[in-house]
């Protein structure tokens, strides 16, 4: 028994080493501002966010989860719909879009995909389906 205890308090520790010894902050929108310097900041604090912001509606369901770092948009920024299906996703980098852009139809089918790097459109890299998932262009 001895050596399961040393094994799984091991195992602990080294995880919360590798991991930085931290989870990622997560506040609701409520509680957040845009301070004096034009960054998101926890409300009463200058100090810029890093964490997630999520947007919460009246019967509990997400409906946004939002990542930054040092008060700018930089992660993955994720869209609920009602019943708990992604309705879109973005990623950014300080603050501007980068990478893929993905929305879904209600019934689960892809309807837009859009690629950025650093806050601009890629040419020709914008495709649309319709509810059938049928590419329409």
């Amino acid at each position: 028994m001895k050596i399961i205890t040393k094994t799984a308090i091991f195992v602990f520790l080294l995880y919360f080493q590798i991991t930085g010894c931290s989870a990622e902050k997560v506040v609701t929108s409520d509680k957040l501002e845009i301070n004096k310097a034009g960054f998101i900041s926890i409300k009463g604090e200058d100090t810029p966010f890093t964490g997630v912001e999520r947007a919460v509606r009246q019967n509990g369901q997400v409906e946004m989860e939002t990542h930054y770092e040092n008060g700018t948009l930089n992660g993955l920024m994720t869209g609920y719909r009602d019943n708990g299906q992604k309705s879109n996703e973005s990623n950014y980098k300080n603050g501007k879009p980068d990478g893929l852009q993905t929305s879904w139809h209600k019934n689960g089918q892809k309807s837009l995909e859009e690629l950025f790097d650093n806050g601009r459109r890629i040419p020709k890299s914008f495709h649309e389906w319709d509810e059938n998932g049928k590419q329409i262009r």
